[in-house]
Formats: structure tokens, sequence, C-alpha cells
């Protein structure tokens, strides 16, 4: 039985849009009041072999039943690998685990069906240890999207009594959450904004025919100039402009996306700098544009924009957002006590926490479902 004063290590596993390899975050955390620290993180890459399998699973290319219950269960032995190496890097033995929270790698996901890989009986099989996994389909049962999820985590987290609190997160897709001052969880507005670092990626790994597969640092995009008018139409985008809730992922910004981004470039005759500045003023922009249309109009403007997720290692997207959000502070989540590459499994370890205590951890207010719920399923 889960105590909520009573402190525990668990562990969280989350693969993203990036779906390049696993983040496992070993934490000791007490559920209520929350209060958690951070103990070891690492990433965990796929390798090669096993990111073309994901990336042709999730970009839809022909495949086969066999092909899918075998990616199923390789993920399965690959996040549980990720378990292993980890409490043995921290030195604390899989007994000391209370639970493992797993987000699994999504491989689709739309407003009726989900879909997210890595077996988690093989997880709980190979280290022993309780597992809850597979978190989105009870929201989506309940009527709605089964994302965004972490910020459920965020509001516990973040939350202020007199200040109201946004956090950005920029993994593959961004996502916002809006807390406000001292509210109820209900009051919290949250949606995905638009592409975070998938589309810079996919055009950094066009460009360098594979060996690349991000812009580090920027420092690519910082050598080139926006092209206003291509930027312009981008923003144009269905999704950008839609009203939450709303969420979305490989299906909208992976490789048609990229593909058709790459065209107009060609056909504008933009250099590779270029090109690299005006899809991370993409990004930027898509997240300021959002902010102020469905948050700042309505709600008291907070201090500050907290930044997780790789994104915030991107020091010309940064700059970019600072520039787009002049009347904001922008900083990292690392400036504000969270590790910002360990956030999201941070936040599956809660997820699960909450779980196993029995307790609705979805906002159905953020996915639009019917009704709070307990997410997840629970292995032994």
């Amino acid at each position: 039985m889960i105590r909520d004063n009573s402190y525990y290590y668990a562990v969280g596993l989350m693969s993203g849009t990036s779906m390049d390899g696993i983040d496992a975050a070993l934490i000791r955390i007490r559920l209520r009041p929350l209060k958690l620290r951070l103990h070891t993180f690492q990433t965990y890459p796929y390798g090669n072999a096993l990111q073309s399998r994901v990336l042709a699973a999730a970009e839809g290319q022909a495949t086969t039943t066999a092909e899918l219950a075998a990616l199923h269960d390789d993920l399965g032995e690959v996040f549980a690998q990720a378990v292993l190496k980890l409490c043995r890097k921290a030195k604390v033995s899989l007994g000391q685990l209370a639970w493992i929270g797993s987000h699994g790698q999504t491989v689709f996901h739309s407003k009726q069906h989900t879909l997210q890989l890595a077996e988690p009986a093989i997880i709980a099989q190979k280290t022993g240890v309780k597992t809850v996994a597979d978190f989105r389909p009870a929201d989506m049962a309940a009527g709605g999207l089964g994302a965004p999820l972490t910020p459920y985590f965020n509001y516990h987290y973040f939350r202020q009594p007199r200040q109201a609190v946004l956090f950005q997160n920029i993994g593959g897709i961004g996502n916002v959450t809006y807390i406000p001052a001292g509210q109820h969880p209900d009051q919290v507005i949250a949606f995905d904004t638009g592409p975070g670092n998938m589309v810079m990626d996919g055009v950094m790994r066009a460009l360098s025919g594979g060996s690349q597969h991000y812009d580090k640092g920027g420092d690519l995009a910082a050598q080139g100039n926006v092209h206003e008018e291509l930027l312009k139409n981008w923003l144009t985008d269905g999704f950008i402009k839609q009203r939450p809730p709303k969420a979305c992922g490989r299906e909208q910004y992976g490789a048609a996306f990229v593909s058709d981004i790459l065209k107009q470039a060609k056909a504008h005759k933009l250099t590779e700098a270029d090109l690299l500045a005006t899809v991370t003023a993409l990004t930027a922009e898509s997240i300021a544009g959002n902010c102020r249309r469905f948050i700042f109009k309505q709600n008291k403007l907070p201090a500050e924009m907290i930044v997780g997720g790789g994104g915030c290692k991107n020091k010309t997207l940064m700059k970019i957002l600072a520039v787009a959000l002049p009347e904001l502070n922008v900083v990292s989540a690392d400036e504000r006590g969270l590790n910002s590459d360990a956030a999201e499994a941070i936040a599956f370890a809660f997820l699960a926490g909450e779980t196993l205590a029995g307790r609705p951890n979805n906002l159905s207010s953020v996915t639009g479902a019917k009704r709070s719920c307990v997410l997840g399923k629970i292995v032994y």
C-alpha cells in the first residue's frame, strides 16, 4: 500500500516523439504533499536499428502484426534494461524500488486511438518491480484526448499560492501548462502548442544525410536569417491556430510535414542556415502565439516562462522565444530546480505513484475528458 507521508524510491521511463532513446529517472518521492529529489538520471539511446524500426512504425510505413508484436516486446526489453543499468549506476538495489512508471513509446496517437509500445509485463518480470504503464487509454475512454498528461505533475510541482506559473515543455512536441495562483487543478490550462524539436530535428537529419540528429545548441540556426514569408505561411498551420483542448504528434509534424518544408525551402533557395533559423522561429512563434491567444487574453500574466525539455538547451530557440515574449522572463527548468532533461520521466514516476494510491491523475479540463479517472495499467 502506498502511503502519502512515506518516502519511496521510484523510476520513471519516458521516450518521446524524438524516438531516439529512453530517459530514465530514479527519484526519491513523497506523494502528499509532493516532495521529490532526483537521485540519478540517464538517457539510454535506442541504437540505429531499433530507432529505425520505431520510426517506421510511427511514420505509418508498411509493416506486419508480427513486426509490431516483436517491436512491442523488444522495446519492453530495452526499457527493462534501462532500469537495471540505472539502478547499477545509482547503487540502488531493485528491491529498494517501490514502483516503475513507464510511459512507453508512442507510435500512434489521434483523437480516437492511441498506441504505446514497450510491454510492461517484460519490464515487471525482468526487474521484479511493480510497473504502471499505458496511461493514455483511460482518459480517452472517458472522452478525452489522452494528452497532454504531464500538466497534472506540473500543477503539483510548480503551483504557487500567490503567483501564476507558466511551464513550457519543448520535447519533440511543444506543450504549455498555465497554473493560476493558488487555484484548483481544474483551473489549469494546458495543451500542445505545435512543433517542439521535431521539425528542427527532422530538417537537420535531412540536411546532414542522417549524420546529425539535431542542431546542437542551435548553432547552425544562429548563423542564418529567418525567411519571414515562409514563417508567416507555416504559422497558418491548422493545428497551431486550433483552440484547446488539443494534442498533436508525429502524425502532424513528422516526415510528411518536414518533406513539404524542405520542398518550399528549395523553391525559395534558402541556405541551410536560413532554413534552420526559420524552422527554429516556427517553434518559438507557435509557442508565443498560442500563449497570447489562449492564455494571456483571459488570465493574469505570469512573471516568467519556465522552459523544460531538450529545447531549452537550444540557445537560438530560447533567444527567439525571449524576443517573441518580451513581457516574460524566459528561464530554463534547471534554473528553477527541475532537471530539464529528466522532467517528463519524473512526471511519469509521479503519475504512477498516484495510480497506485488510487487517485485520479488526469486533468479532465485539459484533455477534454468527461470525468477524472485513474490512469495506467498496473503489472505485478
